[in-house]
């Protein structure tokens, strides 16, 4: 079955963007930080899809869902639900990014619109300067930083808009973390080379985030000894 044979045999009961909706608009929106640019885009995030979440609206913002269609019952309602997310997300940005939201004539009347618009926007440096990223990223070295846990912090950073863009896969971050703690962890970074190693595209965004969390752990220890 082809993706247009799919959409034609959808079904309401099948998962789709007002699946979990509540069932009237009589829910209340709460302001969150407002989006400043790239830099807490993620921190961001992240409060914005808890608190959707707690309503039953996390959904909305993501494009991967299918939309309900507009002969079903559940489309009235969906699109007030959506139309009134993004109204809230374009009241939870700064000044300055909501101006680059306005320079950009890309259509956004949705929620999931919305976002993805605003991540091409926030993001729209590194998406066209890949490159630059990945130097950038690499130019975050341990013997810059006083302790290791702002080291952590900014490479991990580093790291994610590197990913974001698609320049570094998961065993590159692995080796480039693991060599520049080496001197801080060093039984550690030996026995985690070994399996890096060994099966280097064995290697998942998964693994790259448990040994960022182990670092920034031993870091905080440390510094609380």
């Amino acid at each position: 079955m082809d993706s247009k044979d799919a959409e034609i045999n959808r079904h309401p009961n099948d998962h789709n963007q007002a699946t979990h909706l509540p069932r009237t608009l009589h829910f209340t929106l709460k302001p969150v930080d407002r989006l400043k640019g790239h830099e807490d885009f993620d921190s961001w995030l992240y409060y914005v899809k808890v608190h959707l979440e707690s309503l039953g609206l996390k959904d909305l913002l993501d494009r991967s869902i299918p939309r309900p269609k507009e002969t079903w019952n559940t489309y009235k309602i969906w699109t007030e639900c959506s139309i009134k997310v993004r109204i809230w997300l374009a009241d939870s940005i700064s000044w300055d990014v909501a101006q680059l939201m306005e320079a950009n004539p890309e259509p956004a009347m949705f929620a999931d619109d919305y976002l993805a618009k605003l991540d091409m926007v926030v993001f729209w440096f590194a998406y066209q300067n890949p490159q630059l990223v990945y130097d950038d990223a690499l130019r975050v070295k341990r013997k810059n930083y006083p302790n290791l846990l702002a080291f952590v912090k900014d490479l991990r950073a580093k790291f994610a808009l590197a990913k974001k863009v698609g320049v570094m896969l998961p065993h590159e971050s692995m080796r480039i973390l693991l060599g520049e703690v080496r001197d801080d962890m060093p039984a550690y970074v030996a026995k985690a080379l070994v399996s890096v190693n060994s099966s280097p595209y064995q290697v998942k965004d998964e693994n790259v985030s448990m040994v960022f969390q182990d670092v920034t752990a031993y870091a905080r220890a440390r510094m609380m000894a």
